[in-house]
């Protein structure tokens, strides 16, 4: 999960069992649940990234120490004599939080004569809202690195053309390979009998809905119907995979309108290894949703007219190993 549970800065607080005047005192831990409830999608990116903590009263920076990578050793070691011992080398990588929030007002009379729920409802809405823009964090956290792949192996995004190849494919598979980008786990050995396919310990690839159809043609592309059948514990959006690489298809990836060859939409996949990219949290808690009833205004609402519902949350994500990310464009 995305959220870990936790509301107001305490476990369990949800809400005070003696609120303010103007607010919806026990309610709040009824709408908070739903809150956190709805606090996800059906593609989270962000819980393949590394998490970290930020705590409370220590500023908004969070921060990953990466170790210099393993190289093999070229000289053999002589009997009888101490080898030297070598130091590494720790790269700080920072991340400033961003904060995101959003509210929504109603009046009396939408309360009192609209649809039922509305507080329950929008609770949801927040939920769901929040979830999307962590989403939407992660997501241009990773288009934004340093390795792309332009279809076909065109220069630039401009003369992007083409849809997604195996040709594409397998040279951002060979690239991870050669970055040594860790694999998630493997996960079938495939039967004859049944039907289905061995797939392996891979890197997972994130793409737009609208690039599934086109994905799912290519030639040695295993629909996830093909492996299913193994007992195989899916990602969710996971549709199949294609040698050492998952695809998991995601509604809400974002995509770049008319910047290809011809005016093409231009659609961003992003692929990476395992602990490739890191989000923070703040105090085992991201987000934060308030509800207020008529009149939580004070002087600024003296005939109770209005309510509201909102969240607030602190974010972001960064990449913590470049060559493990790689994001591929192509049009459909």
């Amino acid at each position: 999960m995305a959220f870990s549970g936790n509301i107001n800065g305490v476990v369990g607080d949800i809400g005070a069992a003696s609120p303010a005047a103007g607010t919806l005192s026990a309610n709040n831990k009824f709408y908070n649940r739903v809150f956190l409830q709805n606090f996800q999608t059906d593609v989270m990116p962000g819980k393949y990234g590394m998490r970290v903590p930020v705590d409370k009263h220590r500023g908004k920076t969070a921060v990953w120490n990466r170790l210099d990578k393993a190289t093999a050793k070229t000289t053999t070691t002589t009997e009888g004599v101490v080898e030297n011992s070598k130091k590494r080398t720790i790269a700080r990588i920072e991340v400033t939080l961003d904060q995101y929030s959003e509210n929504w007002e109603f009046s009396d009379l939408q309360l009192d004569h609209g649809v039922e729920g509305v507080f329950t409802q929008t609770s949801e809405h927040a939920g769901e809202t929040a979830q999307l823009t962590e989403n939407r964090v992660v997501y241009v956290a990773l288009q934004g690195g340093a390795n792309v792949r332009y279809g076909s192996g065109v220069a630039n995004r401009a003369a992007v053309a083409a849809a997604m190849t195996t040709a594409d494919i397998e040279y951002v598979i060979s690239a991870l390979r050669k970055a040594h980008a860790r694999k998630f786990s493997s996960i079938a050995t495939g039967s004859e009998k049944s039907n289905t396919v061995p797939v392996n310990s891979a890197y997972l690839c994130i793409v737009h809905e609208d690039q599934k159809a086109g994905i799912e043609a290519l030639t040695g592309f295993n629909i996830v119907d093909k492996y299913a059948a193994s007992g195989v514990m899916l990602e969710p959006g996971e549709f199949g995979s294609y040698k050492e690489m998952r695809f998991i298809a995601d509604t809400d990836v974002p995509y770049f309108a008319g910047a290809g060859a011809a005016a093409a939409d231009v659609y961003a996949s992003v692929a990476f290894g395992k602990d490739s990219f890191g989000l923070p949290y703040v105090g085992q808690k991201n987000a934060v949703l308030t509800v207020k009833g008529l009149g939580s205004a004070g002087a600024l609402d003296p005939n109770d007219q209005f309510a509201t519902v909102g969240f607030k949350m602190l974010t972001a994500a960064i990449i913590l190993q470049p060559d493990h990310v790689w994001s591929i464009e192509n049009t459909l």
